[in-house]
C-alpha cells in the first residue's frame, strides 16, 4: 500500500498537480484513504454476505468516531492492520452470536463493566487518553445497560465487544508506529 501510495504521488509530483515539498504528506495521505476504503469496504461486503449489514455500519462508525477521538494501536504495515481490523469485526460478530441466549444479559452486563473499568483505569494512568474519548466510552457503556430491556442482545454484544477491543487498542505501548 506505501509502494502504491509513493508511486501515485511521484505521478502527482512528475505531472505538475502537487509541488515536491507535498509528496510525502500527500503519499501518507493517499495510504491512509486507501487503507480505510479496503478495510471498511471489505467489512461492508462481509456484512453483506452474511447478512449483518446493521453491524457492519455500527462498525464503522464505532471504529471511525472512535478513533479520531483517541490515539490508538496502530500496526505496523497495512496487512496488520487490515487483519487487526476486519478480525475485531469477525471476533465480535462471532462473540456476539455465540453466547448462549440464557447468558446474554450477564455477559453484556459483565463487559459493560469491564469496560467502565477499563476505561476509568486507562483515563487515570495513561495520560494521553483523551478526555472527550473516555467520556464518551463511559456513556455509551451506560446506554447499553439503559437499553438492554428493548434491544436485541446480539447487537449490545456486538457493541460491547467493539468498546473493549477499542479501549484495550488505548492501553497498548506502542503508538509511535505508522498508521496502517
Amino acid at each position: 500500500m506505501e509502494r502504491f501510495a509513493d508511486w501515485l504521488s511521484e505521478k502527482l509530483y512528475l505531472n505538475g498537480k502537487i509541488r515536491i515539498t507535498e509528496m510525502d504528506d500527500i503519499a501518507f495521505a493517499l495510504e491512509v484513504v486507501f487503507s480505510h476504503i479496503i478495510s471498511f469496504g471489505t467489512i461492508l461486503l462481509i456484512g453483506f454476505i452474511i447478512n449483518r449489514n446493521i453491524e457492519s455500519a455500527i462498525f464503522i462508525f464505532m471504529f471511525g468516531l472512535f478513533r479520531t477521538l483517541n490515539n490508538t494501536y496502530h500496526a505496523k504495515t497495512f496487512f496488520q492492520c487490515f487483519m487487526l481490523t476486519v478480525g475485531s469485526f469477525l471476533l465480535s460478530i462471532l462473540t456476539s452470536y455465540i453466547i448462549h441466549i440464557e447468558f446474554q444479559i450477564q455477559f453484556i452486563v459483565f463487559l459493560c463493566t469491564l469496560n467502565f473499568v477499563m476505561t476509568l483505569f486507562n483515563y487515570y494512568y495513561n495520560h494521553s487518553v483523551n478526555l472527550k474519548y473516555s467520556l464518551l466510552m463511559i456513556v455509551l457503556n451506560m446506554a447499553v445497560i439503559f437499553v438492554l430491556p428493548i434491544f436485541e442482545n446480539t447487537i449490545l454484544i456486538f457493541v460491547e465487544m467493539i468498546s473493549a477491543i477499542l479501549i484495550i487498542s488505548t492501553m497498548s505501548v506502542d503508538k509511535t508506529s505508522e498508521i496502517a
